[in-house]
């Protein structure tokens, strides 16, 4: 067998793709092509041709092996990492793009992407699609308290015959998802807080005891426009006790003044 048909045989029998290659590029110098045309052939660059050719009349076809590598131990610690993936974590904004980024200047290492998602991997991570949460709700215990309070004040309003209305206000925003996938730990949710765009309305609105009603839609919700609701929620009720949020615009001193001039509404 000659040394053509040697090297034909072999790239037929290989099944690693880079390797098989390597023999059609060996092959075509073989028949007599330039190692410029040989390189055309499996677009790579003619020196590097010119090494295959040089591996193979040293060692044959298992020159074009390459030789397992001893590699180098990773720079950066696995514990300092993970801290690193934790704190992107808690602030919403875990990527491999950005552990990449951190390990760099923190660690001063430089990773792949594919190798900064193995490490997220290896952390218990996933990638996954987020949910959309707003600002929090308060705890079970900080509601307990507050209903012990509002029917201590609930009961002294109605002896002195006020009617009794919760309001709040409702303040729709344009809250979009981008649809991208956040890496998060495996098994959950992860959910990006957002506070939407500057393209909103606002509806206030009460109901009181009685099942009656007040709606009324501001453009923004501040001082000045909560004062123009409380003023119509007292021509519809008369005496009438308000039950609402913490809201600072429900504490403002312009809020305050209305009240200390009109005894007949409470908050």
């Amino acid at each position: 067998m000659d040394e053509i048909e040697r090297v034909t045989e072999a790239m037929h029998r290989e099944k690693n793709a880079k390797i098989c290659n390597r023999l059609i590029a060996v092959r075509a110098v073989l028949l007599g092509r330039s190692t410029a045309d040989a390189a055309g052939i499996i677009d790579a660059e003619q020196r590097t041709v010119q090494l295959w050719m040089q591996r193979y009349r040293e060692r044959g076809t298992g020159g074009l092996r390459d030789a397992p590598r001893a590699g180098r131990r990773p720079k950066a610690a696995q514990a300092r990492i993970a801290k690193l993936a934790r704190r992107l974590y808690m602030k919403n904004m875990l990527a491999p793009k950005k552990l990449r980024r951190w390990v760099r200047d923190k660690l001063h290492v430089a990773y792949s992407a594919e190798s900064a998602r193995r490490i997220l991997r290896a952390l218990g991570f996933s990638r996954m699609t987020s949910v959309t949460r707003l600002a929090g709700a308060a705890g079970a215990g900080e509601v307990r308290v507050w209903q012990e309070d509002l029917k201590r004040a609930v009961s002294g309003a109605k002896r002195r015959g006020f009617r009794i209305a919760v309001e709040d206000e409702s303040i729709f925003v344009n809250v979009g998802r981008d649809g991208s996938k956040l890496w998060a730990p495996a098994g959950g949710r992860v959910a990006v807080e957002r506070s939407g765009s500057r393209i909103r309305v606002v509806v206030y609105g009460a109901v009181a005891d009685d099942g009656t009603r007040l709606m009324r839609t501001y453009d923004t919700f501040n001082a000045a426009n909560f004062v123009r609701y409380l003023e119509l929620a007292r021509k519809k009720w008369g005496r009438v006790l308000l039950i609402m949020d913490n809201a600072s615009q429900h504490k403002s001193r312009k809020v305050r003044r209305y009240l200390e001039r009109t005894p007949d509404v409470m908050l």
